[in-house]
C-alpha cells in the first residue's frame, strides 16, 4: 500500500529505552518525516533521543497537572506534530486523560480508558482481572499485609515482583515459607505481589487492537534465557491455543492500543497463562518489524483513520545484541534469521551511549 506523507511525528516519553525501537521503525518507514521526541526530565542519559531519526529532542519541565498538558500542547505547537505517539505506559496514560484535549491539536492513536489501562499495567490488579473473567493467570497474592500461615503448601517456590515494572527488575525468587517471612521483615516489599512459579517455557504475544479488535499480532518464544528479562534471541511463530487465548481477552475487555502480553505456558496443565501487560511498545519491536509487522507504522495508520487489510507475519528466527555473535547456535539454520545489527550500525550514537553513557 501507498504510505501517507506525514511531515512530523511527535514520540512522547522518549525517556524509555523501549523508545528507540519505535523510532527507528517509523525513521526508517517515514524517511522524509521529522521526529521530534519529547521526554521526562532525568540526569540519566535518554539514548533514545540521539538517534539519528530524532531531529530535535526536549526535556518536560512538569511531571502531572495541567501544568504538563500545556506543556505538552506547546510543543505539539511548536514541532507542528501530525500525529502524537506516546511510547510508555505513563505517556499512554496521560493521552488517554486528556485525549478529548489533545485530539483537538493532534492525531491520536487508539488508546484504552485510564481505568482499564490501570486494571491491566499493575500485576495486582491485572491478577484480579484475570480471574474475575475466568482466564488462565498464575495464582497471585499482595505481599501487603499478607498473612503468610495462608498460603497453601504447594505455593512454593514463588516469585516476589514490584507491581509496576517490566524486564524482571526487581523481581527475587523465593524457595520456602521461611525465606518469605524473613523478607517481608525488611519493609522493603510492600508494594509487591507472590506469584506462584510457572514451570515452562516463556511465550509472548505483541497486539495492535481497537476496541477489542486485534489488527495485528505477532507471537514470539524464548530461544535463550535471560534470567527475567526478554530474551535476546526469539523465534517468531504461530500458535493457535494462545493467539485464541489473547484474543478472547482482548474482546472481552475492548482493550484499544499498542500492548506486548508475557505469556508463561505452564507445562502441568497443557495451558498460557498471562503473567504481564505491557501498554506500550516493547524492547523486541524491530523483531515484529523484521516477521512482517510494523507496529509502529500501523499505530500512525490508525492514528490518521487510514484502513488496511490485516497482516501476517512470518515464522523467522530474531537475534539481538550479543545474541548475534553467537548467531545460530540457538536456532534452527532452516528458520530465516533476522538481526538488529544493522540497526545498530547506522544508527550509532544509542548504542554507544547505551555502552559508555553515564546514569
Amino acid at each position: 500500500m501507498k504510505l501517507p506523507e506525514i511531515s512530523s511525528i511527535l514520540f512522547l516519553g522518549t525517556n524509555d529505552v523501549v523508545a528507540l525501537s519505535a523510532i527507528r521503525a517509523i525513521g526508517t518507514v517515514f524517511p522524509r518525516t521529522s521526529i521530534h521526541a519529547l521526554s521526562i526530565a532525568s540526569d540519566s542519559v535518554q539514548i533514545s533521543n540521539y538517534s539519528r531519526y530524532v531531529k530535535r529532542h526536549q526535556r518536560l519541565a512538569n511531571a502531572e497537572g495541567e501544568e504538563l498538558l500545556s506543556e505538552v500542547k506547546r510543543h505539539i505547537e511548536q514541532t507542528k506534530a501530525e500525529i502524537l505517539l506516546p511510547v510508555d505506559e505513563e505517556s499512554v496514560r496521560f493521552v488517554s486523560r486528556h485525549i478529548e484535549t489533545l485530539k483537538k491539536y493532534v492525531k491520536i492513536p487508539p488508546v484504552s480508558s485510564v481505568e482499564l489501562l490501570d486494571s491491566l499495567i499493575c500485576k495486582d490488579k491485572l491478577a484480579e482481572l484475570l480471574k474475575s473473567k475466568g482466564f488462565q493467570t498464575p495464582e497471585t497474592y499482595r505481599s501487603k499485609d499478607l498473612d503468610t500461615d495462608l498460603l497453601p503448601k504447594d505455593f512454593f517456590p514463588c516469585l516476589m515482583k514490584p507491581v509496576r515494572g517490566s524486564g524482571g527488575r526487581g523481581f527475587v525468587s523465593v524457595d520456602d515459607r521461611l525465606a518469605l517471612e524473613k523478607l517481608l521483615t525488611t519493609g522493603k516489599y510492600e508494594n509487591y505481589i507472590l506469584q506462584k512459579h510457572i514451570s515452562g517455557p516463556d511465550i509472548d504475544c505483541s497486539i495492535l487492537a481497537v476496541d477489542g479488535e486485534i489488527k495485528a499480532y505477532t507471537i514470539q518464544r524464548a530461544l535463550l534465557s535471560d534470567g527475567y528479562s526478554f530474551s535476546k534471541a526469539i523465534c517468531f511463530e504461530n500458535d493457535e491455543i494462545l493467539y485464541n487465548e489473547v484474543e478472547r481477552f482482548i474482546r472481552e475487555i475492548g482493550f484499544s492500543g499498542i500492548a506486548h502480553l508475557d505469556y508463561r505456558f505452564d507445562d502441568r496443565e497443557g495451558l498460557p497463562k498471562l503473567i504481564d501487560f505491557n501498554a506500550r511498545y516493547w524492547s523486541t519491536l524491530e523483531g515484529s518489524k523484521a516477521a512482517g509487522i510494523d507496529f509502529a507504522m500501523l499505530n500512525c495508520l490508525e492514528a490518521l483513520h487510514i484502513p488496511y487489510e490485516k497482516p501476517v507475519f512470518k515464522h523467522c528466527n530474531y537475534l539481538l545484541g550479543r545474541a548475534v555473535y553467537s548467531r545460530l547456535k540457538s536456532t534452527n539454520g532452516k528458520v530465516p534469521t533476522f538481526t538488529d545489527l544493522k540497526s545498530r550500525i547506522s544508527d550509532p550514537l544509542p548504542e554507544l551511549l547505551r555502552i559508555f553513557g553515564k546514569k
